[in-house]
């Protein structure tokens, strides 16, 4: 009897998948749990392993089509059955994820227009003839000089964030942090620890969602789930995108550990190493662009989590002291929350708790 094999969920943020190379052909012998085809989802580089011993009969979406998740990719045969063997259709199309009114995909296609890159304005982001148009008249006045396809990372990327938005009633409160002490403290420290202001954000946000735990929670089904663990995510550039790697039960390290974590997870990601595991599952986040020179920016939030924070620069600052002023230095703060799930006051008394780990680096840097 015939197995499908199946692009399998792995993690909530998996909706679909793109099979970037089959590592079997046709007719092949795999053994059951061998990897035969790879795909990437979610940022994320996903095997596709056989689920039984047998000859690779079918398969029936060919490399670089985009699918959803549970489509059938292949069809296994008994060894003992005799074999047809099926090739993959070339003209497979990828499924599109957002819909489009059938006049506005034929005058795409007359005007040689990728609906990729246009925004739809119609209901529920529907694309419709307009929009189009609007993407002719703008292609007949701009000089490409690259055109960047919206899908692998980027598309993954584009769809996630833009989700994000049109799913979620999100608002940002942005702050000031005097780390003056904090500033002092990594620099007595630096041959015990080695620390960056990000990993000491990280530690505060961690120490702040036991305080506040609505904070750390996930949207899904209809419904705010509390998350009894932190899984702490942190936005990591890599080559044409972002990611978020993810430091599971952070809440329960002490911070050296989270620092060893973080780092690791770092390592992982910029070596490709990165699987599922690491980047599916947080609960909260932390995007850094401090090192970039921004004070503060507006964070999108991570679907499904309910909160991200934002992290800006360090930098020099006049603080008043006494009657005079002294220099110190000051941190730029935001919070992106869903306000389905958490209202402003206690994202604001959030926000204020984060701070306060920051200010007090004794226990900041406390042992547990």
């Amino acid at each position: 009897m015939d197995t499908e094999v199946r692009l399998v969920q792995e993690g909530m943020a998996m909706q679909e998948g793109v099979v970037t190379q089959w590592l079997k052909a046709l007719g092949d012998h795999v053994d059951e749990g061998e990897v035969i085809a790879e795909a990437e989802a979610a940022k994320a580089t996903v095997e596709i392993v056989a689920p039984v011993a047998g000859t690779l009969t079918q398969i029936l979406v060919a490399a670089g089509v985009e699918v959803p998740i549970r489509t059938v990719l292949a069809v296994i045969t008994p060894e003992n059955e005799s074999p047809v063997l099926v090739s993959p259709r070339p003209d497979a199309e990828a499924v599109p994820k957002t819909q489009v009114v059938p006049a506005a995909r034929r005058l795409a296609r007359d005007e040689g227009i990728d609906l990729a890159a246009v925004v739809g304005t119609g209901p529920g982001g529907r694309i419709v003839e307009a929009d189009v148009r609007r993407a002719v008249a703008g292609a007949s006045r701009d000089v490409v000089s690259e055109v960047i396809p919206l899908h692998g990372i980027r598309g993954t990327i584009a769809g996630r964030l833009v989700g994000s938005l049109q799913s979620m009633a999100q608002f940002t409160l942005m702050t000031e942090v005097d780390v003056t002490d904090l500033v002092r403290k990594r620099s007595e420290i630096r041959t015990e620890l080695v620390t960056t202001y990000n990993h000491c954000v990280m530690r505060a946000c961690v120490l702040a969602l036991a305080e506040h735990p609505r904070l750390n929670a996930i949207v899904t089904d209809g419904e705010i789930r509390v998350q009894s663990s932190v899984h702490l995510g942190m936005a990591v550039p890599i080559a044409g995108g972002l990611v978020v790697g993810v430091i599971r039960d952070a809440d329960r390290m002490s911070f050296p550990e989270l620092i060893a974590a973080a780092r690791s997870v770092v390592a992982e990601i910029k070596a490709g190493r990165a699987g599922a595991d690491l980047l599916t599952g947080s609960t909260f986040t932390v995007s850094n662009l401090g090192s970039h020179g921004v004070d503060t920016f507006t964070p999108i939030i991570n679907p499904p989590e309910v909160a991200i924070v934002g992290v800006g620069r360090v930098r020099e600052h006049p603080l008043r002291r006494g009657e005079g002023f002294v220099w110190g230095h000051r941190m730029g703060l935001s919070l992106t929350v869903d306000h389905r799930a958490v209202d402003g006051v206690p994202a604001a008394t959030f926000l204020q708790a984060v701070g306060h780990y920051l200010q007090d680096p004794e226990a900041l840097f406390a042992s547990d």
